[in-house]
């Protein structure tokens, strides 16, 4: 089973990276003890985690636009999390309902 962070309906590559980035960087940490990635700096490390990241986000694209899809004949425009809102159910906050 894949226990790596999954994108979010209407998520672009850059709010996925900015939400995921500490998980790929601790994966790639924890790959430092076996050597995988052995004396990179904190930037290789941090460029290594998005090209990852990069790959799990467009190996999702065609499932996710499905649920975009979904959602949209649903009528729902954009998916906001309660953590990324601060937790507070109602009002402002979040990102625009952008799809691609």
């Amino acid at each position: 089973m894949d226990q790596t962070p999954h994108p979010r309906p209407f998520e672009s590559l850059r709010e996925f990276f900015a939400r995921t980035s500490v998980a790929w960087l601790e994966m790639l940490i924890a790959q430092q003890e076996t050597g995988a990635h052995k004396n990179k700096t904190v930037k290789e490390l941090r460029k290594e985690a998005f090209t990852i990241a990069e790959e799990k986000w467009w190996a999702c694209r065609e499932e996710i636009r499905n649920l975009e899809d979904e959602q949209e004949e649903a009528g729902i425009g954009e998916v906001v999390s309660l953590a990324d809102t601060g937790g507070s159910g109602g009002g402002g906050g979040g990102s625009a309902g952008r799809r691609r």
